[in-house]
């Protein structure tokens, strides 16, 4: 397999296992604590030998080439693939009013987390203009953006955008009434 720089220096051709095991995020992270001795005091090296001959050798100039990188964030190597507002309902299962805390919400078939954007609604709930309960039912402008990231997954958010209606669940059941006689006044 060959490899090319995006600084166009020379080309590299590797085995593809070799570059399989390379992606590998659990491999690298496995490598990296392997090395770590190497960034103590006193170690100058890391090698592997057979039979007496040594294989592999890595130096504590080297050991920086084998951080893990962090895949948490968002990076050049993902793309963006989706992004749609749609109309929805959804039941709330879990509301959050702490900032940087998603929602917790059901359209009845899946279970979704995200983050309320409406800064008129989140205005309504701090005056208590609006009280939430589990089961209400918010119809909502909802905002999906998905990513492919570098390892072939799709990451996918939720925003809501705009409440476009807060439908409190029923506290109590409703009692249905029979006439049994008409010219009854009781």
């Amino acid at each position: 397999m060959r490899i090319e720089f995006a600084d166009n220096s020379e080309p590299i051709i590797v085995n593809k296992n070799v570059y399989q095991l390379f992606i590998n995020i659990n491999i690298l992270s496995a490598v990296q604590k392997v090395l770590k001795p190497l960034e103590k005091e006193g170690i100058e090296k890391f090698f592997t030998q057979k039979g007496g001959k040594i294989q592999n050798e890595i130096t504590k100039s080297e050991v920086e080439y084998y951080r893990t990188p962090d895949v948490t964030k968002k990076t050049s190597s993902e793309e963006k693939i989706l992004e749609s507002t749609t109309r929805s309902a959804f039941k709330i299962i879990t509301a959050s009013f702490e900032e940087g805390y998603k929602w917790r919400l059901t359209n009845g078939q899946d279970k979704i987390t995200a983050a309320l954007n409406d800064p008129n609604f989140i205005n309504q709930i701090d005056n208590n203009e609006v009280a939430i309960s589990k089961d209400d039912l918010l119809i909502v402008e909802m905002k999906t953006t998905q990513w492919q990231a570098h390892d072939g997954n799709i990451k996918t958010e939720n925003e809501i955008v705009k409440v476009l209606e807060h439908k409190r669940t029923p506290k109590q059941l409703a009692i249905p009434f029979y006439e049994e006689n008409s010219n009854n006044n009781d």
